[in-house]
């Protein structure tokens, strides 16, 4: 579907891509022809499959719930972490191969805005920590979160 803004592939059971749309092109960077039709790969090797991007044992290896966290290939050999889905598709044809649909998002954004997310709460933590006077952090129903070492000296509390 190329309305999607995520990559998706339908490919056979031996990893033979059959379809692609337009928001895999742009993530791996490969043309459809590519990924479509035997190409060579990085290392020479003709390739036309799903291996061009993924380690496809490896992906049903981890797969647990249908939906693992990985890094694929991009031609040229950069790499990008996906979170890949892969479902199998009932067969209405006289195909003997399995087919299956898999899906594939680009997770860069989500973790470098984890790490800043982690760096400032590792930064704030240190100013509270650093704080001379007693510090609290206290929800909404009155729950002590947080307490700085001022705090616990203070009251003899331990951080249990």
């Amino acid at each position: 579907d190329d309305s999607s803004v995520d990559a998706i592939f339908g490919f056979e059971e031996d990893g033979k891509i059959i379809m692609v749309n337009n928001a895999a092109v742009g993530l791996f960077q490969y043309s459809k022809q590519e990924f479509l039709h035997s190409c060579r790969d990085d290392d020479n090797n003709i390739s036309n499959n799903m291996n061009m991007i993924i380690n496809m044992d490896s992906v049903f290896g981890q797969l647990k719930e249908g939906t693992c966290c990985l890094v694929a290939r991009k031609k040229g050999g950069g790499m990008v972490p996906v979170d890949v889905t892969i479902k199998e598709l009932s067969s209405c044809s006289n195909t003997t191969k399995r087919r299956f649909m898999a899906h594939f998002r680009d997770v860069t954004q989500q973790k470098q805005d984890k790490s800043e997310l982690i760096r400032h709460e590792r930064i704030n933590q240190g100013i509270l920590e650093a704080a001379l006077d007693s510090l609290f952090q206290v929800n909404e129903k009155g729950i002590i979160q947080m307490v700085n070492q001022a705090s616990l000296d203070q009251f003899q509390w331990e951080r249990d």
